[in-house]
């Protein structure tokens, strides 16, 4: 997990030095955007988990939308969990959203 993320944030950073300084709108965070830091037609998406399905390779964010993650994304799947927050760059194929990169902040812990 925490190699994951390390690599996830070094893959983000990267990404961001990358990109130009461009002004950007005020839109909400769970909101879909471009970023002109992404590789081709890939959009970054925020949000807190509503469901995930068994497997962990469908994910259901509180805005509505929905992501399918490749089992090929390495990374514990037992941290998706309702109430998560993550980060995604995804790519639109067949009426989809792929996840490519995913950054997780695990749910807080019930006690």
């Amino acid at each position: 997990m925490i190699r994951t993320f390390a690599v996830a944030t070094a893959l983000a950073a990267a990404i961001m030095t990358a990109a130009p300084a461009t002004a950007q709108t005020s839109a909400s965070p769970a909101e879909s955007q471009k970023s002109p830091g992404l590789l081709g037609d890939q959009q970054l998406v925020e949000g807190t988990i509503k469901s995930v399905d068994r497997r962990g390779t469908n994910i259901l964010l509180e805005d509505g939308t929905s992501l399918t993650v490749p089992v090929s994304l390495e990374f514990d799947r037992r941290e998706l969990r309702p109430g998560a927050t993550v980060k995604a760059q995804y790519e639109e194929r067949e009426g989809k959203k792929f996840t490519t990169t995913l950054i997780l902040e695990p749910a807080a812990r019930r006690r």
